[in-house]
């Protein structure tokens, strides 16, 4: 089926289509966001997005909330009280259905932040004050609000201002951010400014508007920066690659306005106690397993070393053979010849050489283990190898190398950190020549 035969029914179906429409035709988003509107039966993609919003709106089925809780740790030097402040945020989205714990960092309020639960934040850092904790936590849960009523997530792009040379951003800017669109894949920028710094600078900003071919939109949500502080929120995007604006506006004008701290759902505990969240409760009791059903800890099997030029580092508790060491370093020798133009490879195999070599010779004396012997394991002398086991063109052979590698260290050390550290390596270094083409 082409994508000319489909008829999508929803806002996203649209969205997707539409990206069909952009590869495939080569025209611009916006343009392939009204040509699949259009398929869809509406005149254009404001028309589809006004009526399906509407109609979503009318006969939604009411989700019941959930709550998420951040708290914020505070401490005041000069009178020495402490303690914990904690923010409920009621929504209908989880916190993991809205943003990945990796993604917090890219938000100004959730980068004070780690996920502590399903249904909590906790700041690893100590707020100088109570106020302080109050109002960081509330941004927070400021930022929690956006997120879901926009399902935008918070980007470190610097799509904040149009590309080109010289300052290219909007007058009066201040307290920028850029949010990304997971399923369009495109962008849109907040601008938080103070009112009375862009009170008389409306026509500038309208001009820049008009030059860019930008859209801008003052929200009527309030904000994340600092809506009880006298900033305002616009919404800007590129009106041919960028996300919506009204879109976002739409979804914001539906939602209770922004959290403060003079109207927050505010919970301190007595004594300075830290808040515990169900979901957190839930976590720990389902951690606990009866003695009875616990499995014996596996020994460590490991013992420290120290030597002058590698440093300190763990090894197996016991020693491979002499014979296991050549047969090792044999194979990772014809590894390394074998997919020097590979990375990912060879950088891997080498520090997994470099190691072996380090163990062997703390294995072994030289009684044992004669120098001339020694430097033939793991160095001196790479093998020759035909053409058709080099590159891209050889990596049946070296994959094969690697899994003999894999299986006699296996089966010579004792299952211990370390040796799953190394073998973790040769994994790695194994995939990475799977995905190798010629």
């Amino acid at each position: 089926m082409s994508t000319h035969d489909l008829r999508p029914t929803t806002i996203i179906g649209i969205k997707s289509l539409a990206r069909d429409i952009h590869k495939s035709d080569g025209i611009p988003h916006g343009n392939a966001l009204d040509k699949a509107a259009a398929q869809a039966g509406y005149s254009n993609f404001t028309h589809a997005r006004r009526a399906l919003v509407s109609n979503a709106a009318s006969s939604a089925v009411p989700i019941p909330l959930a709550a998420i809780f951040v708290t914020m740790r505070w401490r005041d030097s000069e009178t020495k009280a402490s303690g914990y402040e904690t923010v409920r945020v009621a929504l209908n989205k989880t916190l993991d259905d809205m943003i990945k714990p990796s993604q917090y960092r890219h938000d100004r309020w959730l980068g004070y932040f780690k996920r502590w639960a399903g249904d909590h934040l906790v700041s690893d850092r100590i707020a100088a004050s109570i106020d302080n904790a109050r109002r960081t936590a509330c941004g927070a849960a400021r930022t929690l609000q956006f997120m879901c009523a926009t399902g935008l997530l918070p980007s470190s792009s610097d799509k904040t201002r149009p590309a080109g040379y010289g300052d290219t951003r909007i007058p009066g800017r201040d307290h920028a951010s850029t949010w990304y669109d997971p399923h369009s894949k495109t962008y849109i920028a907040l601008d938080e400014p103070y009112s009375a710094a862009v009170k008389d600078r409306q026509e500038a900003r309208r001009a820049w508007s008009t030059q860019h071919n930008w859209d801008v939109v003052k929200a009527s949500w309030a904000g994340m920066y600092n809506p009880d502080g006298g900033c305002e929120m616009y919404l800007m995007s590129d009106r041919v690659k960028g996300y919506p604006v009204r879109s976002v506006e739409d979804a914001l004008a539906r939602i209770a306005a922004p959290i403060v701290v003079a109207s927050c759902d505010l919970l301190t505990l007595p004594d300075g106690k830290r808040f515990e969240s169900p979901g957190e409760i839930g976590q720990r009791t389902a951690r606990k397993v009866p003695a009875a059903e616990r499995k014996p800890r596996a020994g460590n099997s490991s013992v420290p070393y120290s030597m002058i030029l590698s440093g300190r580092g763990r090894r197996p508790d016991r020693r491979m053979s002499i014979g296991g060491h050549s047969a090792v370093g044999a194979l990772l020798k014809k590894v390394i010849a074998g997919s020097y133009g590979r990375a990912g490879v060879k950088k891997r195999i080498e520090s997994v050489r470099s190691e072996l070599d380090d163990w062997v010779q703390i294995e072994y004396d030289d009684k044992e283990l004669p120098s001339s012997q020694f430097f033939e394991l793991y160095y001196r002398d790479p093998p020759a190898l035909p053409e058709g086991e080099k590159g891209a063109a050889g990596k049946e052979s070296n994959l094969q190398r690697l899994a003999e590698a894999k299986a006699v260290l296996l089966k010579e050390y004792p299952d211990c950190a370390p040796l799953r550290h190394l073998v973790g390596k040769i994994d790695a270094a194994a995939k990475s020549l799977q995905l190798w083409k010629a």
